[in-house]
């Protein structure tokens, strides 16, 4: 007699999509959530434009973090080779990994 498992396999692309839209969930509310509290800081108004402007830049980090989660998509869902596929994921992840670091 055979034995039965309860147990089943994960599906990893779905998981690291969805990861990647948390992902780009959260850096849009890191970015968009200072702006009005800088704003209403006691500083001239040409700082609190540069700080804000500097802050806005983490919508480059967006921008990177959306076209690395298409690659998820087209590589881990679309696509049954993975390998074939997924080596723009680890360049999309390299490149949105140092603007963050910059920003």
């Amino acid at each position: 007699m055979a034995p039965t498992y309860h147990y089943h396999c994960l599906n990893d692309g779905n998981i690291v999509f969805a990861a990647s839209i948390v992902n780009i969930f959260t850096d849009l509310l890191t970015t968009i959530i200072p702006m009005p509290l800088i704003w209403s800081l006691k500083l001239p108004i040409r700082q609190r434009l540069v700080v804000i402007s500097i802050f806005g830049l983490g919508i480059v980090v967006n921008a990177a973090g959306c076209v690395r989660t298409a690659f998820v998509y087209k590589s881990m869902i679309m696509s049954h080779d993975q390998t074939w596929v997924g080596w723009p994921i680890s360049l999309a992840a390299a490149v949105e990994i140092d603007l963050g670091l910059v920003r």
